[in-house]
């Protein structure tokens, strides 16, 4: 038992698996510390009042206020942008896992039970082997054409995973009427055709841009110069035979490429038995009654597409199952939902160890993604379930943990190949002149200091701050360890993070959520000018003020009232203004009145 456990967990695993896991999953996490929990903010502190998820917590840490959850989230996802664009160390990632924890345990006002599993996973990537781009890739660098195909290739991803969850993408928000009220047909078109084009440009035949190794000039003999020197007859003789023996050289042969190796990373089985852990314990709670005859999700359920596979079910009936009653449908759901969650515990199982299976014993457990992915996809695009990011993260997890590792390394090679070059033609600049790092780490550290200020949120300048020190002191330590790739690589990577974390929040709607959560909590507590202040913060960073409505359901939102309009009318759909401009006046009208 003992030598089976150890080989289950310390057996090989790919090292592309917890490289680009790593990677994705600080990835996901900047944007949804910045983008979605940035909103939550607004609900902390008001009259001191606490319950942290643990009471031990409320007589040990300070009073949460709105300035230090906002500080702790944006703090994170700068962290995790850098660790994830640069080389992670595991420093680096520990500290991801630490303010992220603390952000969601400070509080029960953040409720998502999916945030003790995202803190598990992270504490498993602090472990994680960290490998450099060039001990994962084995090959020689991808062509420029290489690396634009790869770009496409993760779009159309992207494209459509948010598609099939119905949530906006950049093609269906541009160019259609949005996720939530039917996305047209050459749009999904369009979607499968990026990935094709991508994976054109990606594995078009080229050149190998390998060079040839060169041999080692062998050292001159000390003493007399060469063409002095006098070669005896055991040197002639070794040099003939020497001679004889050489190969004939094949001047258009390629070195050839080593096989990829595995390597023992425990934390990476760690990872995937948490994950296996959780769908476990879901399929057992929902194994009550309740659950078994289908009526929690019959309660759940409100989305179109649920509704039309009801009325497919109970009116035409299904692919063999025929015609079915309300009951025996939901039923029929209930028990489905069950079976892929148990299906996803024995597959995170199994997949620890993919990679030292059998070809067909491997090929059956990349088949069982079929249970996360589609009991995810049916929670987004079925249930619309208000769960944060959380399906996005697990659709992530699975497609990295289930899919053959050489499809991993083919697709990771080719989209990083663009940074990569980006990133070495920056380093050699740095190298070359000698004042190059400071002049990154300068322009890095300011451009996170000036993104907090600008974006004008409670606590975003401290994270702004706290951040440039941290990348300050990386880029100071790592050259007097001997490793001044890294910290050259943070500089670049910090300078990065600070333009992607004034984007994020510039280009959403993340601070007109939390001013309007402010205005409404001021509202509430019958303190006008504090909530007209809000109000009229919510109403100057409201991004897409015009949304379209289905009764009282908000369907999609637009920066234009043309473009709401053009949406809405041919669908008998109303348009209406979200700002809070009526609540602004109002405000306005009791501070004057005094009231």
């Amino acid at each position: 038992m003992k030598q089976l456990l150890e080989r289950y967990f310390f057996g090989g695993v790919d090292p592309i698996r917890p490289w680009l896991l790593l990677r994705l999953l600080l990835v996901v996490l900047a944007f949804d510390c910045w983008i979605d929990l940035v909103a939550h903010g607004g609900r902390y502190g008001f009259n001191d009042f606490n319950v942290a998820h643990f009471a031990v917590l409320d007589w040990v840490l300070p009073t949460p206020s709105a300035g230090l959850y906002v500080g702790v989230v944006l703090l994170t996802g700068l962290l995790a942008m850098v660790q994830a664009i640069t080389r992670p160390t595991r420093i680096g990632v520990a500290l991801v896992f630490a303010t992220y924890t603390y952000a969601w345990l400070m509080s029960m006002l953040d409720s998502y039970q999916h945030h003790y599993l995202i803190s598990v996973l992270l504490f498993s990537c602090i472990f994680f082997p960290m490998p450099t781009g060039g001990q994962i890739f084995r090959r020689a660098r991808p062509t420029r054409t290489e690396g634009w195909g790869g770009l496409l290739m993760a779009w159309s991803a992207l494209e459509l995973t948010l598609g099939l969850c119905g949530v906006d993408s950049p093609l269906s928000k541009v160019f259609g009427p949005g996720a939530a009220v039917g996305v047209p047909g050459w749009i999904w078109g369009a979607r499968v055709a990026i990935g094709l084009l991508g994976a054109l440009l990606a594995f078009l035949p080229g050149e190998d841009t390998a060079e040839e190794p060169k041999p080692e000039p062998k050292p001159e003999p000390k003493g007399e110069p060469k063409s002095k020197r006098k070669k005896g007859k055991k040197g002639k003789k070794r040099k003939a035979k020497e001679t004889d023996t050489k190969p004939d050289p094949k001047p258009d042969s390629k070195p050839e490429k080593p096989e990829p190796t595995t390597t023992s990373a425990w934390a990476y089985v760690s990872f995937c038995i948490s994950c296996a852990i959780v769908y476990f314990y879901t399929a057992v709670t929902k194994l009550s009654p309740d659950w078994r005859d289908g009526h929690a999700l019959r309660r759940l359920s409100r989305t179109e597409l649920f509704d039309a596979f009801e009325a497919r079910a109970l009116g035409e009936g299904l692919p063999v199952l025929g015609e079915m009653t309300p009951d025996g449908f939901w039923k029929m759901v209930a028990g489905g939902a069950i079976l892929m969650q148990i299906v996803a515990c024995a597959g995170f199982a199994m997949a620890a160890a993919r990679d030292r299976m059998s070809p067909r014993l491997g090929a059956v457990t990349s088949a069982m993604v079929v249970a996360p992915l589609s009991f995810h996809l049916g929670a987004e695009a079925g249930l619309g379930l208000d769960i944060g990011w959380f399906s996005f993260y697990m659709l992530l997890v699975s497609a990295v943990v289930f899919a053959p590792a050489s499809l991993l390394r083919t697709f990771s090679e080719r989209f990083s190949a663009l940074w990569d070059a980006l990133r070495q033609r920056w380093s050699t600049a740095m190298e070359t002149h000698a004042a190059g790092l400071h002049f990154t780490l300068l322009l890095a550290a300011s451009s996170m200091i000036a993104a907090g200020w600008a974006i004008d949120l409670p606590g975003s300048l401290g994270a702004g701050v706290v951040a440039a020190i941290v990348v300050s002191a990386s880029v100071v330590v790592h050259p007097r360890r001997g490793r001044p790739a890294i910290a050259r690589e943070h500089a670049l990577g910090g300078l990065v993070a600070a333009l992607l974390f004034w984007v994020s929040i510039a280009q959403s709607d993340a601070r007109f959520d939390y001013y309007r959560y402010v205005g409404g909590e001021y509202r509430r507590h019958q303190e006008p000018e504090l909530a007209l202040e809000a109000y009229e913060k919510a109403n100057r960073y409201v991004v897409t003020p015009w949304c379209v409505y289905a009764g009282r359901e908000l369907l999609e939102c637009y920066r234009s009232e043309r473009r709401a309009t053009e949406v809405a009318e041919p669908r008998g759909l109303r348009v209406e203004q979200r700002d809070r401009s009526s609540q602004e006046e109002e405000m306005r009208r009791l501070v004057e009145s005094g009231g």
